[in-house]
């Protein structure tokens, strides 16, 4: 059962706490932002609880392919530059009712990585938080930006100066983040056969997961 040691401020969106094998199957959740390491650390973590993991992109990729009869979806980037900011928004609350879906049929709790931008949409992160622990993987800026960057500055990003244009969006997600998660687990630098355990720790306190 999920056990909570305290109540986040977002505690009116929680659900009580439930039972394995229940319609209201758990999981744990991981937020931060883009190149954190969420899907490295969630598929490890997955493996060794041997439970199944989901990526909450593909997931909205999945919708969107879906919806509009693709064979294949664009990226992320692509979509949200189709779609703009609120139907994109619309998205990722889609993506959660599929992953809430999966979670009812998975009969163990889920593995999740979230995208990076999900903390600013309040619909999805309600109804995320009802159904998993939260941990947030906290990574240095600096350090984020060198990762976000060697791939190619993104569209998204001030092309005058990107690097202050990052700051400034990590320093609007990072209180999102913290208001969203049970827990937050600061990395910095740290590898990640490390963040794992201490993952790991979170979720056998709040997952009970043996």
């Amino acid at each position: 059962m999920i056990r909570r040691s305290r109540k986040p401020e977002h505690a009116a969106a929680r659900r009580p706490p439930v039972e394995y094998g229940s319609a209201d199957q758990a999981g744990c959740a991981l937020i931060g932002m883009k190149h954190c390491g969420k899907t490295t650390v969630g598929r490890r973590l997955a493996e060794l609880n041997g439970l199944g993991f989901q990526d909450l992109d593909l997931l909205l990729q999945e919708c969107y392919a879906h919806a509009h009869q693709l064979h294949q979806a664009p990226s992320v980037r692509e979509i949200y530059r189709n779609l703009g900011r609120t139907t994109f928004q619309e998205y990722e609350q889609r993506a959660v009712t599929r992953l809430e879906q999966l979670l009812d049929s998975a009969g163990k709790p889920l593995v999740v990585a979230c995208g990076g931008g999900l903390g600013e949409n309040p619909n999805a992160m309600a109804r995320l938080v009802s159904r998993c622990v939260v941990v947030y993987l906290d990574e240095d800026p600096d350090v984020l930006y060198t990762r976000v960057a060697t791939g190619g500055i993104p569209p998204f990003l001030d092309a005058n100066n990107p690097r202050a244009a990052f700051k400034s969006l990590w320093r609007k997600r990072d209180p999102l983040y913290r208001r969203y998660a049970d827990r937050v687990v600061t990395l910095r630098g740290r590898g990640p056969d490390d963040i794992v355990g201490e993952v790991q720790a979170v979720m056998q306190e709040l997952l009970d997961v043996r």
